[in-house]
């Protein structure tokens, strides 16, 4: 019987044997695939004069020379120094920079960036050709723009704008009575309501500036988020056309920010103003009541007008308060002569106790008081809760003066009236605090409406949690945006 011979085989197909499968000259075969292998005196597996349909290899494979592949490659990954590829290299989508793409990927791609940089603009201006001859082909456009600019304030071109506006003995004619805060006025509307002057040295808008056809040059270079920026300084920012949308969205955030607060200001100048008015009322009503010392009682008060019943004067011959009761002056203060002293009556008057013994008087008083006037030298102390009522009594109505400064010292500040009245035209909150760490979070709240304008320490600025409304439209509550808005007309 004739001996066989067999070979180290595997019916699996595409696989190839490893040097620890096969020795040097050893011979293994893939009855699936037809294959013969050996290893090689080089130490590497090799497959013997076969012309396979089709290579599998499942592990690295290193080719020192050409490789040359005239049917269809799928490649794992591949480290290749040239490729020539004479029909078509089909690749994944790509998800990371360095990965290959496909024509259609990439025309996808550019056609979505150009969409982006073109953001539905008119056909007139849709190609950096068409925007360059709108800008006059001007390199120096913004120099160009921001020389003329300056120098068209006034007609003869001779004042720059560095500071304020002055017209020196230029003026500003037919302009008509104002109907906005910030409308140009005359000189009488102006001296008829002195308050809403605005000094030359500088202050705080209360509108809208409409310069019309005019233009504000010679502005500083800007701090503050709200301050007024320059086209020059715009335009240091947006350095192509893939930067104008950011800049856009950061002035409209500027402007909602900044108009809020201008908004915030305005309202605290109108309660400035209408306290004003308040204690400007008070101030001619008690000058036509109390009619200053005099040496002899008047018989008209000090506007000419006749005197009235409650009209008062300090006799300065006498040393003595008087008060008009309608028809003649009732002394209303005593003088030395007409109290009780140590000297004059009661030798005992040094001991408190005694001297109230003696005038029939009780230390502990627990009726009515009625006076038309009460000195006091110490405290004037009351329950946990007192009540200081104005007459009429028990209808929460009347008028508490307090004729000079009004210090709290509790904890809890609580009015419950509907109107309050600030004549000071600087609210301070925080009073106090060493630094904006210990003002941090301070500022306004709208109760109900869950409204707030608080100061940020970590970025220095106000933070705004509603959104903001200028000239009808809305803005988003960041500080930039609405600082741009400005500076484009809102």
């Amino acid at each position: 019987m004739a001996s066989k011979i067999l070979l180290k085989k595997s019916t699996t197909a595409s696989a190839v044997p490893t040097t620890s499968d096969v020795d040097v000259g050893e011979v293994a075969v893939n009855t699936e695939d037809k294959r013969l292998f050996t290893q090689d005196n080089g130490g590497s597996v090799v497959e013997l004069g076969t012309t396979p349909s089709s290579v599998a290899v499942t592990n690295n494979a290193t080719v020192g020379g050409t490789l040359g592949v005239t049917g269809t490659t799928t490649l794992g990954t591949a480290n290749i120094d040239t490729a020539t590829v004479t029909t078509a290299l089909s690749v994944p989508t790509p998800t990371l920079d360095a990965h290959a793409a496909t024509k259609g990927y990439v025309d996808t791609e550019v056609s979505s960036a150009v969409a982006t940089v073109i953001d539905s603009s008119p056909a007139a201006l849709d190609t950096l050709n068409e925007l360059a001859a709108a800008l006059g082909d001007d390199p120096n456009f913004s120099t160009t723009i921001t020389t003329s600019i300056g120098t068209k304030l006034t007609k003869d071109g001779t004042d720059a704008m560095t500071g304020n506006l002055d017209l020196g003995t230029n003026k500003i004619v037919n302009v008509v009575d104002p109907t906005s805060a910030q409308d140009a006025t005359t000189k009488n509307y102006v001296d008829t309501a002195d308050a809403l002057k605005l000094s030359l040295t500088g202050g705080t808008m209360s509108g809208a500036l409409a310069m019309g056809d005019n233009k504000v040059t010679g502005l500083a270079t800007p701090t503050d988020t709200t301050d007024a920026v320059t086209k020059a300084y715009v335009d240091s920012f947006v350095t192509s056309v893939t930067d104008l949308d950011q800049a856009v969205t950061d002035a409209e955030a500027a402007q909602a920010a900044a108009e809020t607060a201008q908004t915030g200001a305005e309202t605290a100048q109108t309660a400035a103003e209408t306290a004003q008015t308040g204690a400007e009322a008070a101030l001619t009503d008690f000058d036509g009541v109390y009619q200053r010392g005099l040496a002899t009682a008047p018989a008209l008060d000090r506007n000419g007008d006749a005197l009235t019943a409650g009209d008062l004067y300090f006799d300065t011959t006498l040393g003595a308060m008087y008060v008009y009761d309608g028809s003649a002056w009732e002394q209303v203060a005593l003088t030395a002569s007409d109290y009780l002293t140590v000297n004059n009556n009661l030798s005992d008057l040094n001991n408190v106790n005694t001297a109230i013994d003696n005038l029939g008087l009780s230390s502990t008083y627990t009726g009515e008081l009625v006076a038309s006037n009460l000195t006091l030298s110490g405290y004037l102390r009351g329950p946990s809760s007192f009540i200081i009522d104005p007459a009429a009594h028990g209808d929460d109505t009347g008028t508490l003066v307090v004729a000079g400064n009004l210090q709290v010292d509790g904890t809890t500040t609580t009015i419950n009236s509907t109107t309050m009245t600030v004549d000071d035209k600087n609210i301070v909150l925080a009073s106090g605090a060493a630094d904006g760490t210990a003002a941090d979070g301070a500022g306004i709240t709208i109760d109900g409406a869950n409204a707030t304008i608080t100061y940020d320490n970590a970025t220095d600025s106000f933070d705004f949690n509603k959104d903001v409304t200028v000239n009808g439209a809305g803005f988003a509550s960041t500080g930039k945006a609405i600082a741009m808005a400005i500076v484009f007309g809102g």
